[in-house]
């Protein structure tokens, strides 16, 4: 619901009915992630929306901050750092933590970490082994697919991947189709990754099919 309300405040005319409805069953759910997405996004697009010089330096230099952002993410996985966070602050991040301590040994970070492979933090997770280690009742992802692609594809080939979608795209859009246009998919984009920080939503196909359709009709 959270794609489609952004779906829907992106229209060329605003759609007050359903965006506020999609808005009601966010909050019934209530997952946290997605309120403070919308949250982030909806202030990004309204900000860069109605900025006097519309360029694509701005777009960038977000873009650019971002993939700091996610690195700045991962690193802190690795060295204890959101771990911290999380006990001081009392946030539950519903067994999380112990999926990310069991990969500690499994992966550095650094520019010599080159990876492993696509698709090894899912097989790992879905043996016996480790199910019966971590006390899950059944196989189960990373619900993490920022530290997912990291640990899978190394640091420069994450670095590219972050990099691709967050600013050779919006660059691509903003090219082609006009700067509105690359800010409101840079916003999709930008909600898709913050989204995935704590989630296993490149798995969905449901999912993904809205992102790239929603792309799609932008552009």
């Amino acid at each position: 619901f959270g794609l489609y309300f952004i779906y829907f405040i992106f229209l060329d005319k605003y759609d007050k009915r359903n965006s506020l409805i999609s808005l009601i069953y966010c909050v019934l759910v209530w997952k946290r992630i997605v309120l403070l997405t919308i949250a982030i996004v909806t202030l990004i697009y309204i900000l860069f929306y109605f900025r006097k010089r519309k360029q694509y330096k701005g777009i960038f230099c977000l873009g650019v901050a971002m993939v700091l952002i996610f690195n700045i993410y991962i690193y802190s996985i690795k060295n204890g750092t959101m771990e911290e966070i999380a006990n001081k602050y009392n946030i539950n991040f519903m067994s999380r933590l112990s999926f990310y301590d069991y990969f500690y040994d499994r992966y550095e970070y650094n520019i010599f970490y080159f990876g492993h492979y696509l698709g090894y933090t899912d097989k790992v997770m879905q043996q016996s082994d480790v199910i019966k280690a971590l006390d899950l009742g059944s196989s189960t992802s990373l619900h993490n697919d920022i530290l997912r692609y990291y640990i899978d594809l190394g640091f420069f080939m994450s670095l590219i991947w972050f990099t691709f979608f967050l600013i050779k795209i919006p660059k691509y859009v903003w090219k082609k189709y006009g700067y509105i246009a690359s800010i409101k998919v840079f916003a999709i984009i930008l909600y898709y990754f913050i989204n995935q920080m704590v989630c296993n939503i490149a798995r969905s196909n449901a999912f993904n099919i809205i992102y790239i359709c929603m792309i799609l009709v932008i552009c």
